[in-house]
């Protein structure tokens, strides 16, 4: 059930969750990812239509033709059951990639924090277990990434603290998470 797409964030996926708030039209998409998303991530508008298209031609979303009080009729788009079961497969599982931890995981954070804020902590521990996996990669390549033995342990080094930087954040989500839960509502 996999949707082939473009590298960089699946805005695909960004889409189905901006659409588990309810059909929408696209102007309406482009508010809410606005609103939700806006400090982490930004879609065309070219891009979202052709996005919504593609989600409707795999299944995922269906569109309905409706009247607008402003000019031509507008089409509104709602997440299917499949598109639903496909978004919670991909919100679920960690990143594999640390550049990935930027804006697909924050992404996924929104989205589970809106609707299954029981999976947020799942999560956390998943993609801690994954940046901690990518560690001990890194030790066992040692010195494997290139001929010049400084420039590879450098580059090494670096990779190593972006991970443990990355999972010292975590650590930071998960205290925020559990201050939030505390505080009274």
């Amino acid at each position: 059930m996999e949707y082939r797409r473009a590298r960089g964030f699946p805005a695909e996926y960004g889409v189905l969750g901006l659409l588990l708030d309810g059909p929408a039209h696209g102007y309406d998409v482009q508010q809410r990812l606005h609103v939700g998303l806006g400090a982490v991530w930004r879609i065309a508008w070219s891009q979202l239509y052709h996005v919504l298209h593609g989600l409707e031609e795999h299944g995922w979303v269906r569109s309905s033709l409706g009247e607008s009080s402003s000019g031509p009729p507008r089409h509104t788009y709602a997440i299917t059951a499949p598109g639903r079961r496909a978004f919670f497969e991909w919100a679920e599982a960690p990143v594999t990639r640390l550049r990935d931890v930027r804006v697909e995981f924050l992404a996924k954070l929104y989205f589970l924090r809106r609707h299954r804020p029981d999976d947020l902590e799942p999560l956390i521990e998943r993609q801690a277990q994954a940046l901690r996996q990518a560690i001990d990669e890194l030790d066992a390549a040692g010195t494997a990434f290139g001929e010049d033995p400084w420039m590879a342990s450098i580059a090494l080094s670096f990779r190593r603290r972006q991970t443990r930087s990355a999972l010292d954040w975590l650590d930071e989500v998960r205290r925020a998470l559990d201050v939030e839960r505390k505080e009274p509502k």
